[in-house]
């Protein structure tokens, strides 16, 4: 009694104490620009842009009805197409892995 419970998103508050600590020029001017080095790495790691890498993150983790308003917020209507290409792939992957899975542990 007498606490509070507090919740937040801290905008990738880990990255920014470390490369402030660190003295990492390079990521601490890609923090004041505004770019978002998680989004890079995956770019980069996957050969796609940051833009591409960051719609999909939000297709995979929210769901295809939300890659319109995310493609309008970034100002790129060059995302929105694969952006619901991977989402209903991805959802009819899962769905038909779902079944399986269901039968599957069924026969036990």
């Amino acid at each position: 009694e007498g606490q509070v419970f507090l919740s937040c998103d801290s905008s990738q508050i880990e990255a920014r104490m470390l490369a402030y600590v660190a003295r990492e020029k390079h990521l601490l001017e890609d923090f004041r620009n505004g770019r978002d080095p998680y989004s890079d790495l995956a770019a980069s790691i996957f050969k796609v842009d940051a833009d591409t890498a960051v719609i999909a993150s939000v297709t995979y983790i929210n769901s295809p009805p939300f890659v319109p308003m995310i493609a309008a917020s970034m100002n790129n209507k060059r995302v929105l197409a694969p952006g619901l290409a991977i989402g209903v792939i991805g959802y009819a992957v899962g769905n038909y892995l779902g079944v399986l899975i269901c039968n599957i542990l069924g026969t036990f």
